[in-house]
């Protein structure tokens, strides 16, 4: 029996609005009531492991959160990323996790439900990752 799995994916072209939310952490220094420029900044995300570091005239860091936590690989899961980077402009990722050899079907819509892309695929166990341009079929 073939079995489909159906990925029902709503993105927009416009994403400006996202369940994703932005953290704007802007750095400042002055002494004696005068600006003073910083050479560099570098922030550490403790919670997710990640660093930057910001060079003069950058003073401001915007991060996305998106919440894309770990996934169960035991056999019989499934695991499907929201899509990534969101909000996106041109391009965007998701990810699936099969725990085994499945057919996938992945449609994307737009917010007045029409269907602007579609894929489907025999796929072997493991993790896939599919893109989406804006304006262009998944791949």
């Amino acid at each position: 029996m073939k079995n489909k799995l159906y990925l029902l994916i709503l993105l927009m072209l416009a994403a400006s609005v996202s369940q994703g939310q932005n953290i704007v952490l802007e750095f400042n220094a002055n002494h004696t009531c005068t600006q003073i420029n910083l050479d560099s900044i570098r922030i550490e995300n403790l919670t997710q492991g990640d660093k930057m570091v910001l060079h003069y005239p950058d003073n401001t860091a915007v991060l996305v959160i998106t919440d894309i936590g770990d996934f169960d690989t035991k056999p019989g899961h499934l695991f499907v990323s929201q899509n990534y980077p969101n909000p996106f402009s041109a391009l965007t990722y998701i990810d699936v996790y099969l725990a085994m050899p499945n057919v996938v079907s992945l449609n994307v819509y737009d917010l007045k439900g029409r269907t602007i892309a579609r894929c489907e695929d025999k796929l072997e166990e493991g993790m896939h990752r599919f893109s989406f341009s804006a304006g262009a079929e998944t791949t």
